[in-house]
């Protein structure tokens, strides 16, 4: 879960990891996001007692709370900045939910696009359409192609030119 982390650190920023959605003290370079839990590669210095979410069971309690502050919070950085989906497939309908709300706001400013999605092409052939109805693009990567393109992002990011496909 943290090598996005790690790798931003060596290219000599800080970077803050958000686990709890009340969590909201901090200032770094980049902010991380955990909605779902956080496993670090070191557990000795892990961010958080928030436990990852790896059942049913414990996804369903989390989503019983995704009014408990989450997605405030990440209709607030949506609504600033453009954001890259790593990790999800698609086809959580509570993230979709929210895109869906802050879509509007978007299309009103004349926005477009909100983010980027990375998908396996499995995911992208079923969930590409309503992601990309909600002013995200979705991209299509074979599952050993994402870490090369997410660091290339982050490199171009700190030298400051723009990602061209």
């Amino acid at each position: 879960d943290d090598v996005l982390e790690h790798y931003v650190q060596m290219l000599g920023h800080s970077v803050r990891i958000r686990t709890n959605e009340s969590d909201l003290v901090g200032r770094a370079d980049v902010t991380i996001n955990h909605p779902h839990g956080f496993v670090p590669r070191d557990i000795s210095r892990s961010h958080s007692t928030t436990q990852p979410i790896l059942s049913a069971k414990a996804y369903r309690e989390k989503r019983a709370q995704i009014d408990a502050g989450w997605s405030d919070y990440i209709a607030h950085v949506l609504t600033q900045k453009v954001a890259l989906f790593v990790g999800l497939s698609g086809r959580d309908s509570s993230i979709l939910d929210l895109l869906h709300r802050i879509s509007k706001r978007w299309k009103a400013d004349g926005r477009r696009p909100g983010g980027y999605w990375i998908l396996t092409p499995s995911d992208y052939d079923k969930y590409g359409p309503q992601i990309a109805e909600e002013n995200v693009i979705p991209l299509r990567f074979e599952i050993d192609e994402i870490p090369m393109f997410i660091f290339d992002v982050c490199r171009r990011a700190v030298e400051g030119t723009a990602y061209r496909s």
